[in-house]
């Protein structure tokens, strides 16, 4: 998949995408360390699990996303510096 032909899609439709973040959808975490990684348990709709379960060629594109403090920072002040 590619990261420009992707930015491209979410401007043109704003609409059709669902962002959350997981601090918000979090149940429980646990570290990782040498010999597991670390885990997630996010709680999400029904059919969010349906569609993951379902037949591979009609499953949703589901993404994790990390922006980097800096940049959040950057986001949230009201003068925009790139």
């Amino acid at each position: 998949m590619k990261l420009e032909k992707l930015l491209k899609y979410f401007q043109t439709h704003p609409n059709s995408i669902e962002i959350v973040e997981i601090q918000e959808i979090l149940m429980d975490s646990t570290r990782g360390n040498d010999k597991k990684p670390g885990i997630l348990k996010i709680a999400v709709p029904d059919e969010i699990v349906k569609n993951l379960r379902g037949e591979p060629e009609k499953r949703d594109i589901l993404l994790i996303m990390r922006i980097p403090n800096e940049i959040k920072k950057k986001m949230e002040s009201p003068i925009i510096i790139l």
